[in-house]
């Protein structure tokens, strides 16, 4: 869970089931086709990566599949310019959406991201901003 006092939220819904979208959005090689700016993605241990932005140069992920099929899966990002001072502020909740008449399982996405004490108001309007298009290149992405 974030514990940001103040939050983004935006969602979507993809025509891959929730699995397929878990494994792709917890693969942090993945981060570089859908994180605004952030071209260059490196693996610096399992789970932690190194990437090209200044405002988030360390990004951690971890994953909690549900055990139930019907249930969320969680992703959460520790993100931060400094790899001893990441702070837990992005959180992708997956959740399944029921086949209807011959269609494929969807997946429901929602991307939530808090605003830390520090960030200014036009930081704060990035952050939101970046947000939107993300949750844009997730779709275009996972509707292929």
């Amino acid at each position: 869970m974030l514990t940001q006092e103040v939050v983004h939220s935006v969602s979507v819904t993809v025509s891959k089931n929730k699995d397929q979208v878990f494994n792709y959005i917890r693969e942090g090689k993945n981060l570089s086709e859908w994180l605004v700016g952030t071209p260059d993605v490196t693996e610096i241990s399992p789970g932690e990566y190194e990437a090209s932005r200044v405002e988030i140069r360390y990004i951690f992920i971890e994953s909690l599949p549900s055990s139930d099929p019907e249930g969320q899966d969680l992703v959460y990002f520790d993100v931060g310019a400094e790899r001893d001072k990441m702070n837990r502020r992005i959180m992708a909740i997956l959740s399944p959406v029921a086949a209807k008449e011959n269609k494929m399982p969807q997946c429901h996405i929602e991307l939530v991201a808090g605003r830390t004490s520090d960030m200014s108001d036009v930081r704060w309007q990035d952050v939101c901003d970046r947000h939107e298009a993300e949750i844009h290149n997730l779709k275009l992405i996972l509707d292929r």
